[in-house]
Order: C-alpha cells, then structure tokens, then sequence
C-alpha cells in the first residue's frame, strides 16, 4: 500500500485506509470507540482517522463546518470512499433532507400592525399583550425588513 505525508502534522503518514499511520516512522495506535469510529491520540489532541485520511488525500477542508464523511457507510475508510462534506450529513441522508424555512410565530400582517407602536415605543408591552416574545420579533424584523 502507498503511504503519503499529511500536510500539517509533521513526520506523520498514512496509508490509503488508515489502518497503518506512522509518526517518525513508528507505528502509532490506533484505538476504536464502541461505535466504530477509529482515532489516534497526537499530543493531547484526539483525531478520527477518517479526518486524517481526507486531510493527507483531499487536501485540507474549506473551513471547520465541513467534517471527513464516508460516500458509503458500508465500503470502509478508503481514501476514494471519503469526501469533505457539511456536519451532520452525509450522501445518503442529504439526499432525504428537504430544508424548508419554519414559519414565524409572528405573520407579515401582525408585524405591520406591532410596528406602528414603535413610534410610541410601546412594543414591549405589546408583543406580552399578543403573547410573543422578544426573539420572535427580531426574527420578524429579520423576514419582513426594519423600517
């Protein structure tokens, strides 16, 4: 199997499906959690071998809210079965996910009708009188624009 260098940390290499990582050129251990998810202790830090995988084959992740996923949860930690791919996701689950906005407690009309006591600056008083709460109008005013 081919070992290659990963970018970051210094003297550490690992093969194409993690099951030899080498630091200095001494094997290092790699542990299992219950769940299966493998991992290696560098320094005081604990990394799955997956993010090692696809940071030493794919390059580094655009920034921290892409996390190391398998293409196929049953092919194994190969390097061509993982990709970078938003938290909590994967492939087949994203596929499944349709995002749809959550309706505002507060509706366009109401708003319009709560704005006018801003000149008045009675909106506190009047969200408890409708029973909203404070954080409702400001995802309000976020929809439906500031005046």
């Amino acid at each position: 199997m081919e070992f290659k260098y990963h970018p970051l940390i210094e003297h550490l290499k690992l093969n194409e499906n993690g099951t030899e990582i080498l630091r200095n050129n001494i094997p290092m251990k790699i542990k299992t959690q219950p769940n299966g998810m493998r991992y290696v202790h560098i320094g005081s830090r604990r990394i799955s071998v997956i993010k090692l995988l696809c940071e030493t084959w794919h390059g580094l992740a655009d920034d921290g809210s892409f996390a190391a996923r398998r293409i196929d949860e049953t092919a194994g930690d190969h390097y061509t079965n993982l990709h970078w791919g938003k938290q909590g996701m994967t492939k087949q689950t994203a596929a499944k996910r349709v995002y749809e906005p959550q309706p505002l407690k507060i509706s366009e009309a109401e708003y319009r009708e709560i704005e006018a006591f801003r000149a008045v600056k009675g909106i506190s008083a009047e969200l408890k009188k409708r029973g909203h709460s404070e954080k409702a109008w400001r995802n309000a005013i976020k929809r439906y624009g500031k005046n």
